[in-house]
């Protein structure tokens, strides 16, 4: 019974904020971060909803990945390798 009522909770509380960030589409507000707060919510009771979720992360970071690519000083992290970036370890591993 109680993990019933507590199932109904938070499925109120993570649908009312969901459709608060859809209303916030319209108007002014931060509905990219309101809906995945929605969604999280249910995530915590709800397969569904953590798959969603799921969903959302990776397609955002791709979408944020496309974007930094496309500004003209985005200059990706080139991987740091020690032994070539200081040539006293080169020497040292000759000698």
């Amino acid at each position: 019974m109680i993990k019933l009522a507590r199932k109904i909770i938070i499925a109120v509380i993570g649908l009312t904020i969901v459709l608060i960030g859809i209303i916030m589409l319209v108007t002014p507000g931060p509905a990219i971060i309101v809906i995945p707060l929605g969604l999280a919510v249910l995530a915590t009771e709800f397969v569904w909803a953590k798959r969603i979720l799921r969903r959302v992360r990776e397609d955002g970071m791709k979408v944020g990945t496309a974007i930094l690519k496309s500004m003209p000083f985005y200059r990706p992290k080139k991987k740091h390798n020690p032994t070539k970036a200081n040539p006293e370890i080169e020497k040292s591993k000759v000698a």
